[in-house]
């Protein structure tokens, strides 16, 4: 193999000559072009790949005339490397793959031959001869062992150096037994320098052999004989864990605003663990985990020079740095946070919850909350999610089923309350500290009062035109709020206002009257006006409810009464947009749309409230936002419907 590659490259660089052959086409195209060819998207669908392909298959298949005769050895590994691209290196026929890696002699050797004798080959054919055996020979574990070697990895303690040295013996060894004379010569290959320097090199051998031995003989894989792989695959988690900052990409970057660091360029490396600031010689000035960054936003900027991306952490610390790869660097950690966010089973409280209370009046407890066991909890208590819950269930139904770790109670309880952690086990001590104190839920409701959300998914940065709301237009239409009388939930957004009930915004509680005024002297159809409010909720999904959300017995509640009579149809719309008004609930918003959809195909509003429905819809970027509008000025053109959506 490395003959052969010694030999391809001498001629990719010519300075030796093709072998001779009868026939060769000329070929003007440059190297570079062909190799950009190669990388690009369109490629796959080229009809030199797909013949490539096509021949692929049926040298695999065995339907390739002479495919196992010597001459068509030669011809099965050239179109097989052929057909390897830089991007699609999987391509590489399994019988090559299998001699590469498992080093077959005289069948190796005989492939090479072909390969080197048999035509002229293409500049980009021995392009990817060369990549391919660099991708195939060469094993991360390699990487590894290499580096601790040359004192690129360090390790801490001396057992560490001995276990990686037993485990690189048994990959190339095997087992059980471990031979001391074997060891001694190969020992030197594992052992770092300056482990050996400064003392006798036959005592500092013999000395970290004992210690290899002994690293050998307790080793599960020696007890259970493993295969080599998974010995291999352990080296690699070893690195994973020990030196996460090596297994980074890397981004340069400039600190443009923030806590001060102690310096200003620095390179920036995103890794599984989480975010690390570094300079150039590699020493760590910041480190922030994932459950540390609440959000990552990116700000664009006509000059690439001038970009800037935002990490803002649950210690309500922002850090603002310049780098014309900002968007990537926004992307990669969001892709992480919202990864670890759908499979996280950890979630923290922004706030008290108090399981609520069954009440005797109508309307304000269902019959399914009622016999439903709901969990108590106060601000700053981890809650691990059980069952089938997880963070991307919570994000999408709004309803979790979880333990309380301080109190050992189980039970529902609503996503909005909690912070869904970005991590796969149980965050540490000082983490969870963060959303106890003060500092930690206050950044929290400044998150959600900036158009933030819980699960950290903030916009790029770009001047977003301001959603329109019931404000305004609920000081001088809407009663005042009413004074609590059932056991409740302070909710993220009555947390962010200090308590104070804000009857336009998204609530997940039953209301005892009308949003409107003009509703509160009329006794029954007030009473219609709540009943349309709690089937709101329910096909919403934000109060539980058994009744499926695929009959029409929710919508007859909420839109029978608004085609019959007219002054129920602005309570609905205000109903309706209160729920889409700061709904940090996906799935419910979702539904809240659909409410909006077929409302304004069955009636218009009054002229008192159609220019704040129009306003309310023209800012919201929601798909069906634009649908709504023309199906309300249908509505006003042709009239309201007679019967409710069926």
């Amino acid at each position: 193999a490395s003959l052969a590659l010694w030999i391809t490259i001498l001629r990719f660089m010519g300075d030796l000559p093709e072998p001779k052959y009868h026939t060769m086409d000329r070929d003007n195209v440059s190297v570079m072009s062909k190799v950009t060819a190669t990388l690009g998207r369109s490629f796959v669908k080229s009809r030199e790949f797909q013949e490539a392909q096509r021949m692929d298959e049926m040298i695999e298949d065995g339907r390739m005339e002479n495919g196992t005769a010597g001459g068509g050895s030669g011809r099965s590994i050239r179109h097989k490397l052929v057909s390897l691209t830089l991007k699609r290196k999987n391509k590489l026929g399994e019988d090559v793959r299998r001699r590469l890696q498992e080093d077959e002699a005289e069948a190796a050797a005989e492939s090479y031959h072909s390969w080197l004798e048999s035509r002229p080959t293409s500049n980009l054919e021995k392009l990817h001869f060369i990549i391919g055996h660099g991708i195939l020979r060469a094993e991360l574990r390699d990487e590894v062992v290499r580096g601790v070697k040359f004192g690129e990895y360090r390790c801490d303690k001396e057992e560490d150096l001995a276990m990686i040295a037993a485990q690189q013996f048994y990959i190339e060894f095997g087992g059980p037994d471990i031979h001391p004379e074997r060891l001694l010569n190969t020992l030197p290959n594992y052992i770092p320098d300056y482990c050996l320097a400064g003392q006798d090199e036959a005592v500092a051998l013999d000395r970290w052999a004992k210690l290899t031995i002994t690293a050998f003989k307790k080793a599960y894989y020696v007890k259970e004989k493993a295969p080599s792989l998974a010995v291999k695959e352990d080296v690699v988690s070893y690195a994973k864990f020990k030196w996460p900052l090596l297994f980074s990409r890397f981004y340069e970057a400039f600190r443009y605003s923030g806590p001060n660091l102690p310096k200003n360029d620095v390179i920036i490396a995103v890794n599984w663990t989480g975010v690390y600031v570094v300079d150039d010689q590699e020493k760590v000035l910041l480190e922030l985990s994932f459950p540390e960054i609440t959000s990552m936003t990116a700000h664009k900027s006509n000059k690439a020079v001038a970009q800037t991306f935002t990490i803002t952490t649950i210690r309500g610390e922002e850090f603002t740095f310049q780098s014309p790869n900002s968007e990537d660097i926004r992307d990669l950690v969001m892709y992480f946070l919202e990864g670890l966010r759908k499979r996280s089973r950890h979630v923290i409280a922004v706030q008290d919850y108090k399981a609520p209370v069954p009440s005797g009046d109508t309307g304000t407890m269902s019959s399914t909350a009622s016999t439903t066991m709901f969990l108590s909890f106060a601000k700053g208590d981890l809650i691990e999610l059980e069952d089938d819950s997880s963070g991307e269930t919570a994000m999408n139904t709004g309803w979790c089923v979880g333990r309380s770790t301080t109190t050992k109670e189980r039970g529902d309880f609503p996503a909005e309350t909690v912070y869904i952690l970005p991590c796969l086990s149980r965050p540490p001590p000082e983490i969870l500290a963060l959303f106890s104190g003060e500092a930690g839920a206050e950044h929290h409701r400044r998150l959600i009062g900036t158009g933030g959300s819980v699960s950290g998914i903030g916009g790029d940065g770009v001047g977003v035109q301001k959603l329109h709301t019931l404000e305004e237009y609920a000081i001088d239409h809407f009663r005042l709020p009413a004074k609590r009388t059932m056991s409740r939930a302070l909710t993220l957004t009555s947390a962010r206002r200090g308590g104070k009930d804000e009857l336009w915004r998204h609530s997940r509680e039953p209301v005892r009257q009308p949003l409107l005024k003009k509703l509160l002297t009329k006794e029954e159809l007030a009473m219609e006006a709540v009943g349309a409010f709690t089937a709101i909720l329910k096909y919403m999904g934000d109060l539980p409810s058994r009744r499926s959300r695929t009959g029409n017995e929710l919508t007859d509640q909420i839109f029978d009464g608004p085609l019959k009579h007219e002054i129920l149809r602005d309570e609905v719309y205000c109903q309706i947009m209160k729920q889409l008004t700061d709904n940090r609930n996906r799935l419910s918003e979702e539904r809240g749309w659909e409410l909006m959809w077929l409302a304004t195909g069955l009636f218009a509003s009054s002229q008192n409230l159609l220019k704040e429905l129009n306003q309310f819809l023209r800012t919201r970027p929601h798909p069906i936002a634009l649908d709504a509008i023309q199906r309300l000025q249908k509505t006003i053109r042709n009239g309201q419907r007679k019967y409710p959506p069926h």
